[in-house]
């Protein structure tokens, strides 16, 4: 049978084809692996320690790229050989060997560029690096290199004249180039910024005067939101062409600065202490790299200190900005610093904030803050007002208490410190938190005014046993001496009141014990926390 060209065309495209489809079926296995190998770099996963099986193995990575093209070459030698054993198998039908030769040429060379793409794949995947190439990057390369394959076969191979060709698509790219202008430039700025990592989603950067997360990324635009929950769109190439400043990468970490003015008297070693100490008092500071503080400069009214600081979260640095300067300004007040104020458009340093209010007596202050407080009655019951009005502890306790004031969370002490100093807690609330080493387990507490806080440390010599600090706002407490607290416990009425007092705590904390499995309670009383 003889068929014309037409048919012939038809017929052999047809045949191609059905080795195609073949092909991709029996290879769909492979390349779905190829989908989930591909996801896994780019995420940056690890090629599992078997050397078969699993998604990111390298049998995996070579076989998804290389089946297809393999498969289509081999079934297409099996057909061509099978047609040369039989002749009248196709009737009469005879294959053209140009048509064949393009074939073969088409498929190796797709089978050499996705050879070199698995070799890179592989390579990133041992080195555990994400694939550095976007998938429509690879669309588009991979658009391009068929497109020039087929130019090139149909003008070497088939003898096809591809100049008109050439010239029409060089027209229709010319009036597409220019209509599509501002869109071309966004999608080349996005491929440019994906190539070199510019930046990624989830990081948080800084264009002009716009602010914050990379939430998505496409070729045409980056979409940020900001830290008020606002969302940005701004076009690739706005942000190619801006200075960006990016807040997480390489590290999250960032200094931030503030600047403190103080009077001449006061001592620069506890000035820097003491700024040092309110800063770490911020759990959002980092203490991979700890603050730190400087004599900045001289002024006609005293000296500025700069108190520098680090933290992870640079982006809600409003908030941890101001947790800082807060605790300073708690941390000076308990060091008895003030920081001078404007008075009048200029700096007054003969005034003070102290000045503006009647100052108590420390003895009267004294006892209103205890009889205040409750701490008398809790101690010592109906005899409260006759130890209170005893001129011997009276006197002992109003000469050597010191009242401290806490901004909330603030720490008094943490646990496992040594006890130096006990607490009676005469205004707010504390929060107690004890960890049991061994245990995944946490208790907590809430002291109310009047209690007395940290004793136990004082009395045994054991590390304290509970972190204590302040408690959902300002707290005020009254703070002991190791020598006053040890002259207090000296008057036999106090020293029984308070052994009662501890003898009460032991027992509740017994109590609590029984409830637990008989493990939990061995680790919890081996633990310093229960032992102390």
């Amino acid at each position: 049978m003889i068929m014309d060209g037409l048919t012939l065309i038809v017929v052999s495209l047809g045949g191609l084809l059905t080795i195609f489809l073949v092909a991709t079926l029996l290879t769909l296995p492979f390349r779905l692996r190829q989908v989930v190998a591909a996801a896994a770099q780019e995420e940056a996963l690890p090629l599992p320690k078997e050397s078969t099986g699993g998604e990111g193995s390298w049998q995996a990575i070579l076989f998804s790229h290389l089946a297809r093209p393999l498969a289509v070459l081999l079934i297409t030698g099996l057909v061509v050989a099978l047609v040369e054993a039989n002749p009248g198998i196709l009737g009469g039908f005879t294959l053209n060997d140009q048509y064949l030769k393009a074939w073969y040429l088409f498929w190796l060379a797709w089978l050499f560029f996705n050879g070199n793409e698995a070799l890179g794949r592989l390579y990133y995947t041992v080195r555990r690096r994400r694939f550095p190439v976007p998938g429509l990057i690879l669309f588009l390369v991979r658009l391009l290199l068929v497109i020039a394959i087929l130019l090139s076969i149909f003008h070497f191979v088939l003898d096809f004249d591809t100049s008109k060709l050439f010239t029409s698509t060089a027209v229709v790219a010319a009036v597409l180039g220019i209509a599509l202008r501002e869109v071309l430039s966004n999608f080349l700025s996005g491929v440019s910024m994906n190539l070199v990592g510019t930046v990624e989603p989830a990081q948080w950067i800084v264009v002009g005067d716009k602010e914050g997360e990379i939430i998505q990324r496409n070729w045409r635009e980056t979409r940020l939101r900001t830290t008020g929950g606002h969302i940005w769109i701004i076009p690739n190439g706005l942000l190619a062409g801006s200075m960006v400043h990016n807040m997480t990468w390489p590290t999250p970490l960032r200094r931030h600065q503030m600047t403190v003015p103080l009077m001449f008297n006061a001592s620069p070693s506890l000035v820097r202490s003491a700024l040092v100490e309110a800063a770490l008092s911020v759990a959002e500071v980092d203490r991979s790299k700890l603050p730190d503080a400087y004599v900045y400069e001289y002024r006609d009214y005293g000296m500025v200190y700069q108190l520098r600081y680090w933290s992870r979260t640079y982006f809600d640095r409003t908030r941890i900005e101001g947790m800082v300067r807060e605790r300073v300004w708690y941390q000076l007040r308990r060091h008895g610093l003030e920081i001078p104020f404007p008075h009048g458009g200029d700096l007054n340093v003969g005034e003070r904030v102290t000045n503006l209010t009647v100052m108590e007596d420390p003895v009267e202050r004294c006892g209103r803050l205890l009889r205040e407080s409750g701490f008398l009655e809790k101690l010592f019951g109906k005899s409260a007002e006759r130890v209170l009005w005893s001129q011997e502890v009276f006197r002992l306790l109003a000469t050597g208490l010191v009242v401290r004031v806490y901004g909330a969370g603030e720490v008094l002490f943490s646990q496992g410190e040594v006890g130096r100093v006990c607490y009676v807690l005469v205004r707010g609330r504390l929060l107690g938190v004890t960890r049991y080493e061994g245990m995944a387990m946490t208790q907590e507490f809430i002291l109310d005014p009047g209690e007395l806080v940290g004793e136990i440390a004082l009395m045994t010599g054991l590390p304290r046993s509970s972190t204590i600090q302040a408690y959902q706002g300002e707290v005020e407490v009254l703070e002991f001496s190791r020598e006053l607290f040890d002259r207090f416990m000296d008057h036999p009425m106090v020293s029984d009141a308070v052994s009662i007092l501890v003898a009460e705590r032991s027992r509740q904390f017994f109590e609590e014990l029984r409830h637990l499995e008989p493990e939990q309670q061995t680790l919890l009383l081996s633990s310093p926390a229960g032992g102390g």
